[in-house]
């Protein structure tokens, strides 16, 4: 799945839940809420995940990090 150039604004909880993916790239994306944990959530079965270039609000969880053995996450920009 490629999700490119989305923007996802006033985001609740969560702007993007991956549960159960293979091959995911989420890239020159904007995903910014008040109120979210997370910009992004990545459940434990998913694997070959990047994320690249987006603009991501930090949730109170903390700004996003994605673990490496689930993917990669190059050039973000957290506010």
């Amino acid at each position: 799945m490629n999700l490119t150039g989305i923007q996802i604004l006033g985001a609740r909880t969560r702007g993007i839940a991956l549960e159960n993916c293979q091959i995911v790239r989420v890239a020159d994306s904007t995903i910014r809420g008040d109120n979210l944990r997370t910009p992004i959530s990545v459940d434990g079965q998913c694997v070959n995940i990047m994320v690249a270039n987006c603009f991501l609000s930090r949730g109170t969880d903390g700004a996003f990090e994605l673990p490496t053995a689930r993917g990669v996450a190059v050039g973000n920009v957290v506010v």
